[in-house]
């Protein structure tokens, strides 16, 4: 890579964000806390359901940062400055530098984006040797999509969420909320504090099925449920663009790692165990506190509109 063509690491700002115990608890409580987990659910689903190309760009947690990372590119840009904006070269160094993937991987994923539209060479290109590219609106769309099945989420349980809602349709916060997620490594922090959450959100389709079980439960059941739930292997993989023996391992791998017990001799019947609840509940309570924080700081950045 040209010394051109190099990026400098994106501004850290180390300003500690760790929700307390407390914090966490006190949303878990909350009455509403069961329908925000169902919104989230069925909204995120809903995206991916039967949709390949979103599958394929989007379904594990290295794919969604290096997304993250091309529209924080994308947004940058400055006229002024050449050396800004989103080329392969700079979402490499990006990837290296986040530690989602290695350079060969952001290239091939750039390559799909390409493919599928999502992201498009700039009209103008004031060094050519560079290549730059912008972000298309399907690129812009589906993350904006996704952001709002969270933040409509986090506006049921937290009062600070619904400005955050509420911006995210205005153009401004878009950047302001991306440069606040990337500089503050929001999927990093979420997984850190929830490890046990990995086994879900680093498979591909993993985040998809944990989402589907927690909205299996039978009418009158709790989300994430208490009862049995069945579940199909076969329409997992149809929906989720992943083989049935990859569900079946991670089902297999929940089950073994005490987040799931068999409730039957199918292989399509669990349990979901106070383990898994305490996972899931945990991340999204997580998710939901540190969306606020870095959406309020996105709006004081851009200040009144």
């Amino acid at each position: 890579m040209s010394e051109k063509e190099s990026t400098a690491p994106p501004e850290r700002l180390r300003t500690p964000l760790k929700p307390s115990r407390e914090a966490i608890d006190r949303l878990r409580a909350h009455p509403r806390f069961p329908e925000a987990v169902r919104h989230v659910s069925t909204g995120f689903i809903a995206q991916f359901k039967g949709n390949r190309i979103v599958n394929a760009l989007f379904n594990d947690r290295g794919r969604l940062l290096i997304n993250w990372l091309a529209l924080y590119l994308h947004w940058s840009r400055s006229p002024d400055d050449p050396n800004s904006g989103l080329t392969s070269g700079r979402l490499k160094a990006l990837c290296i530098e986040h530690r989602c993937c290695s350079g060969g991987r952001a290239e091939a994923m750039l390559a799909l984006m390409r493919m599928f539209g999502y992201v498009a060479p700039a009209q103008e290109q004031p060094d050519r040797r560079l290549k730059l590219l912008v972000a298309t609106d399907k690129l812009i769309d589906a993350q904006i999509e996704r952001w709002r099945a969270y933040l409509g989420a986090t506006a049921m349980v937290l009062d600070d969420g619904r400005a955050a809602r509420d911006a995210l349709d205005a153009a401004p916060f878009r950047p302001a909320f991306t440069r606040e997620l990337i500089d503050h490594g929001f999927i990093d922090l979420v997984v850190d504090f929830v490890p046990e959450i990995r086994l879900f959100c680093e498979r591909t389709g993993g985040w998809l099925i944990m989402f589907s079980l927690c909205i299996a439960g039978r009418a009158g059941d709790g989300v994430p449920p208490r009862g049995p739930v069945t579940v199909s292997i076969s329409e997992f993989a149809r929906r989720f663009g992943v083989s049935r023996p990859h569900v079946r391992k991670l089902l297999n791998d929940a089950v073994a790692g005490g987040f799931l017990a068999r409730a039957g001799d199918n292989g399509e019947a669990f349990v979901l165990l106070q383990s898994f609840h305490d996972a899931v509940e945990d991340t999204l309570a997580t998710q939901f506190l540190l969306y606020t924080e870095l959406a309020n700081r996105a709006l004081k950045r851009i200040g009144p509109r």
